[in-house]
């Protein structure tokens, strides 16, 4: 657990400082995470996708864990911020407000597995903006294209 801290312990005075997290570092403890059964293959993305964007729920799970190293408490707490920041939830609320379809919804998900998508950057601006109603309008904007572009 040592590692996800960069070992300058020069900053231990301040408690509301929030160590910087090494995202290949995350990236692998998310992988093994994975490869242990700890993490689903959605929620192992998702984690790494929250890193990407250096959300602070999971830099302080990060500190959490170097701090006491219960590995199948961090997986717990990664867990539980992806259930509150899944994409999956946002899509099912899109479906069963009748705004798409499965199909659609299948598109989304495929897309949100690309690292540049158009899903994925909406995804991200929401995790620094926390407006979902954006990121509704965003991943039907995305959808009208996608549409558009395979019936061209």
């Amino acid at each position: 657990p040592d590692h996800l801290e960069d070992g300058d312990d020069a900053d231990d005075d301040d408690d509301d400082e929030v160590t910087p997290l090494d995202k290949d570092l995350m990236y692998q403890v998310t992988a093994a995470l994975h490869k242990r059964n700890l993490l689903t293959k959605s929620q192992a993305l998702m984690v790494q996708r929250l890193v990407d964007t250096d959300h602070p729920l999971i830099t302080a799970a990060a500190d959490v864990y170097e701090e006491r190293g219960d590995e199948e408490d961090f997986a717990d707490t990664l867990r539980r911020v992806v259930d509150h920041f899944s994409i999956e939830r946002i899509i099912h609320q899109l479906i069963q407000n009748n705004y798409i379809d499965r199909r659609e919804a299948r598109v989304l998900a495929l897309m949100f597995r690309e690292p540049n998508s158009a899903v994925t950057e909406a995804w991200k601006a929401f995790c620094m903006h926390k407006n979902e109603r954006v990121l509704t309008d965003q991943l039907l904007t995305v959808l009208i294209c996608y549409d558009k572009h395979t019936f061209l």
